[in-house]
């Protein structure tokens, strides 16, 4: 936690909420980012699995992607900044993004994730952002029980606070933008 919070701040009951919101980003910049992103998959050998040591994912930095984390630069982190200010009645002073990245779930390759925390000591939000529904399975799943199974171009937010899963995949592959945060609150 940065050191300009309170000490308590994530004790506050707030930080224990998660939302999710629907229609973030329009299906065509949905699948724009998809095949962008395969198209940098074929052009750079393929998909990494190496980059989380203790929950790796099949997964590809944003930052490689040229349009992709232009596109974030212009538009989509002052979204996210914005939306997390709104849902959380906080107001951040600043906004640093710690990994960013796609995620890929497909039969053959990684089909779920294990239950875990994101990000490391200097994460303390995460953003995730579903960019198809033409699958089946992979439920995002809470430790406490809560689950949502998002629609393409929904966006889910939650603080550090939250442990969640990955169910099993069962058809299809499944996109998904992920954005561990450190923010600093005035």
């Amino acid at each position: 936690v940065s050191s300009t919070y309170p000490n308590d701040f994530f004790n506050f009951s707030r930080c224990y909420y998660r939302f999710n919101v629907s229609s973030f980003f329009e299906n065509y910049i949905c699948d724009w980012i998809i095949k962008e992103t395969e198209l940098y998959a074929c052009k750079n050998n393929g998909w990494l699995t190496d980059r989380h040591k203790f929950y790796p994912t099949t997964d590809i930095e944003i930052a490689n992607i040229g349009p992709v984390f232009s596109f974030f630069s212009l538009v989509g982190f002052n979204k996210v900044k914005n939306l997390i200010e709104k849902l959380y009645s906080i107001t951040i002073s600043s906004f640093n993004v710690q990994d960013f990245f796609i995620a890929k779930y497909e039969l053959g390759q990684q089909v779920n994730l294990d239950a875990h925390y994101d990000g490391g000591i200097d994460t303390n939000f995460t953003f995730s952002i579903l960019l198809n529904d033409n699958f089946e399975g992979a439920t995002l799943q809470y430790k406490d029980g809560g689950f949502i199974n998002p629609s393409c171009g929904e966006i889910m937010i939650h603080t550090k606070c939250h442990k969640h899963a990955v169910s099993s995949l069962t058809s299809g592959t499944r996109y998904v933008v992920v954005g561990f945060l450190d923010v600093d609150i005035k």
